[in-house]
């Protein structure tokens, strides 16, 4: 099974202002970036911070094993031996390549090798209530700030 999220790193905003000890960011997407989240739906969801490591150690409370790494964009032209190699040998690092044309979702994923799931596997965690959440997909891109506050 595989769950797959979007992941923007730092660069993927700009700096704003200092403001009641935050620091204040927006979106740094050129607008075909923005339109490719867009085409996905009209909701986005935000998830906490350690959303990743309370999943996993929920799969893995369950007796799951779990991976999470983020996706090799790569050219599936090109014949590679190490990725022959590696799909031959059914390594975990199959789970995480993806054509390169798709490098704009800045992928993620949890993997959980030993779980075959016919139609949607459930983990509550109970941790993430209240953690996360949902706003309009042209409002995350136009309107939303990102507030960091400041170490002491």
């Amino acid at each position: 099974m595989a769950f797959n999220r979007a992941l923007f790193k730092s660069d993927y905003f700009n700096f704003v202002k200092e403001e009641n000890g935050k620091y204040i960011y927006e979106w740094n997407l050129s607008e075909e970036e923005k339109q490719m989240f867009k085409d996905f739906g009209d909701k986005a969801v935000i998830l906490p911070e350690d959303f990743v490591q309370k999943v996993v150690k929920k799969a893995e409370g369950a007796g799951n094993a779990a991976f999470i790494k983020e996706v090799q964009y790569i050219d599936y032209d090109v014949v590679d031996e190490k990725r022959k190699r590696s799909f031959d040998n059914q390594e975990i690092d199959f789970f995480f390549w993806k054509d390169k044309n798709f490098k704009s979702q800045r992928e993620v994923r949890i993997i959980l090798p030993g779980q075959l799931v016919e139609n949607h596997l459930k983990y509550y965690v109970p941790e993430l209530d209240g953690g996360s959440n949902i706003v309009d997909t042209e409002n995350l891109f136009n309107k939303l700030m990102i507030s960091i506050e400041k170490k002491k």
